[in-house]
């Protein structure tokens, strides 16, 4: 009702900018935690021994492969080999027809949520097993073929989904876009396992019938060679999406934050390393654009005018060069003298006095202008291209397919002195027809076609500077959806606020990245919303906060302390003392962290719950004083909350407080 924007989510997902550990603002760097996982995971001690004792002796390598061949042969499914052929934790010899199997270690069901203590054992990992299947050398020792990866890849990421809103304790918290993420990982995973195969010359396993081949024909010495090359196992990949639940959530923003401080810190110290003019070329050397703190002034501040207003067009056919001419002529402001071969001054007796134009038809060919004679006598009759010249269609004459006569609206009068005042009507006309605009949008300067050719076909586009993006959208042969202007005031008026809303993010991450400076997209959408909650786009000035309706002592802090102080006295306006300003200006608690809220203490709240009655204070004697009540001889009075105290009658006067 009160019209301002409220931002359940910070930053749309609720996690704290200073605990991203990928690039591009992400949460999680997939690569780090899987190495990570690799490395603290890594085979035993004996597995190691081992490992060094086969690379040693060639020939025992060779006759303890042939001996657990033989041993797995002759074993039946299940049974175990010899305790003494080989030392704890290396691949039983059983792994051969486990690994004949071909069955996975299915995932565990899903706990049930604890309704106890955050760090209750249910809910300590998304994926716990018992002790019997970690002991399993499939699911401990033998890394994983790409076509268990990919059918690994979904389920991984919905038991992360479902953890994660578990521990949040929010059933809306959307994470499509992480469980995306996850599962395109694990299945690229997959595909570098397969690669890796093929370098050791084994069966890649991608298809059902190559990760039968590698299964039968497995060997349990392959397995350290796929570890050292950071093919993960089983009991790997759980890890793996066991910690990236646990760092998801511990990047979780807690109430309290300072998440305003936070952003303004980290924007603004970053532009200080901005210079204070810079030009950089928008695509085509032509045509400029400001940069670096001038360009930031004018977004923060909201300039309803900036210096380099450019709006990108992009067309319905993108690879015709011709097509991109015919547009670009359509917009670009095209005025009369761009397109004559002369205008002249003509006296005849019985014609008159006019203006002959002569206009150059093969200039208009070449500049792909849909313009003939008929137009510019159209164009001119407008107003608002002559000047205020306001011309009559007797005005306007037309001689032929090239040539225009055009006299002046003021007629000469058969009084005495006419003559000049008709004479400096001729002139003033003469000087407004070269700039009268004959095609294009007048709020326009120029366009320019853009050329890329980094991909296989040469794609184009239109850079229009100035402004009318409403115009530049309705222009047949552009793709209105797509078109966006770099000028927030002219895109809050055409699009709404929350396209302004977007155009100040982006144009903040554009300025920034071209000098190199990054700065999380949170930051930067914080400083988006904070300029549009009131459904206006409003600087961060002294007349946007203004019109934020901040406390009185905010924004005395900010500028005209004087006047704005007297304003609130005179109008006797109230201040509630919430926000930092106010707090830090009166000496008072900061509404932040651990300031955000108020512990008052239940003196004897424990023992009403448990069942016993509080000790009944004595009654004091009639006609004695409130000195005898509250005397040693009247026993200890228990400390009890003022208020119910006062309910149950003890509030009287002379009672002990």
């Amino acid at each position: 009702s009160s019209g301002d924007g409220v931002q359940f989510a910070f930053g749309d997902d609720g996690l704290n900018p200073a605990r991203m550990e990928g690039s591009s603002s992400k949460p999680l760097d997939f690569d780090y935690v899987m190495k990570h996982v690799m490395h603290v995971l890594r085979p035993t001690k004996a597995s190691a021994a081992k490992t060094s004792q086969q690379r040693s002796s060639e020939g025992a390598e060779q006759e303890r492969s042939a001996k657990r061949r033989r041993t797995a042969e002759s074993a039946p499914p299940g049974g175990g080999a010899d305790a003494g052929d080989q030392p704890e934790g290396v691949f039983a010899p059983a792994l051969g027809s486990e690994l004949a199997t071909g069955k996975l270690l299915p995932l565990p069901p899903v706990e049930a949520t604890a309704t106890g203590h955050r760090l209750d054992p249910a809910r300590a990992v998304p994926i716990r097993r018992v002790a019997a299947e970690m002991r399993s050398e499939r699911f401990r020792s033998w890394p994983l073929l790409p076509i268990e990866l990919a059918e690994l890849a979904a389920p991984c990421a919905d038991r992360f989904a479902s953890w994660v809103r578990r521990t949040h304790g929010s059933a809306d918290l959307d994470l499509s876009h992480m469980q995306d993420d996850l599962a395109r990982y694990i299945r690229d995973l997959g595909k570098q396992v397969a690669a890796k195969r093929m370098q050791l010359c084994l069966e890649p396993g991608d298809t059902a019938e190559s990760a039968a081949v590698a299964r039968a024909s497995s060997m349990p010495e392959e397995a350290l060679d796929l570890l050292d090359l950071c093919c993960p196992t089983q009991r790997h990949l759980e890890a793996f999406v066991n910690r990236c639940a646990a760092k998801y959530v511990q990047a979780m923003l807690m109430p309290g934050e300072a998440v305003g401080a936070v952003a303004a810190q980290s924007i603004g110290e970053p532009a200080t390393q901005m210079t204070l003019k810079t030009f950089h070329f928008a695509g085509v050397a032509s045509m400029n654009v400001t940069l670096g703190v001038p360009r930031i002034k004018e977004i923060i501040n909201a300039a309803k005018t900036i210096s380099t207003p450019i709006i990108t067009c992009n067309l319905i056919d993108p690879y015709n060069e011709m097509t991109a001419r015919i547009v670009k002529g359509r917009i670009e402001r095209t005025t009369l003298g761009d397109v004559c071969l002369y205008y002249k001054e003509v006296y005849e007796p019985t014609k008159g006095c006019f203006i002959s134009v002569k206009v150059d038809l093969e200039t208009i060919r070449k500049l792909q202008l849909e313009l003939d004679i008929n137009d510019i006598r159209v164009a001119l009759l407008d107003h608002r291209n002559l000047q205020g010249i306001k011309l009559s269609l007797q005005d306007v004459e037309v001689v032929s397919a090239d040539k225009l006569r055009v006299r002046p609206p003021d007629k000469p009068p058969a009084t005495r002195g006419g003559g000049k005042m008709f004479f400096f009507s001729l002139q003033h006309l003469k000087a407004a027809l070269p700039r009268a605009v004959v095609k294009g949008l007048r709020s326009t300067k120029r366009a320019v076609i853009n050329k890329d050719d980094k991909g296989e076909r040469v794609k184009y586009s239109i850079l229009v500077e100035g402004y009318g993006m409403q115009e530049v959208m309705s222009t047949p042969g552009i793709e209105a959806t797509k078109t966006t202007s770099n000028h927030v005031i002219e895109v809050e008026k055409v699009l709404g606020i929350e396209a302004a809303r977007r155009t100040i993010m982006q144009e903040i991450a554009m300025t920034m990245g071209s000098h190199g400076i990054s700065v999380d997209a949170r930051h930067i959408q914080m400083l988006g919303d904070c300029m549009t909650y009131r459904g206006q786009v409003l600087g961060i000035n002294r007349y946007g906060i203004s019109r934020m309706r901040t406390s009185a002592l905010m924004l005395a802090s900010f500028e005209r302390t004087t006047d704005l102080v007297f304003d609130a006295a005179a109008h006797q306006i109230s201040d509630p003392v919430k926000g930092v300003s106010e707090c830090i200006i009166l000496g008072s608690t900061i509404n932040l962290g651990t300031g955000l809220f108020k512990l008052l203490y239940d003196y004897g709240g424990k023992q009403a719950r448990a069942g016993t009655s509080l000790p009944a204070r004595p009654s004091p004697a009639p006609g004695a004083g409130a000195g005898t009540a509250g005397s040693p001889s009247a026993g200890p009075v228990p400390r009890v909350p003022l208020l119910g105290r006062w309910r149950s009658g003890a509030g009287t006067p002379g009672a002990p407080y």
